[in-house]
């Protein structure tokens, strides 16, 4: 896995919240899943990746570039 950026998860998320078509990395994606930030939802129909609501939560306090710059005032 490469190193991803606050700034590209930030814009990951960013694209969930706002419901863009955007492709997103599979790493990118793995992170926000682990995170708890988004989910799949899965049916007989096919399955949808969305954004949770801790996910939204921590997107419009900042996400990971607000988390650190909170990390760091401290």
């Amino acid at each position: 896995m490469s190193k991803v950026t606050n700034k590209e998860k930030d814009k990951a998320l960013q694209a969930f919240y706002l419901h863009t078509d955007k492709k997103v990395s599979d790493d990118i994606m793995a992170i926000l899943y682990s995170d708890g930030y988004i989910e799949k939802l899965t049916s007989v129909n096919g399955s949808v990746i969305r954004i949770t609501n801790k996910g939204k939560a921590f997107y419009l306090e900042g996400g990971y570039a607000g988390k650190e710059r909170r990390a760091k005032k401290k």
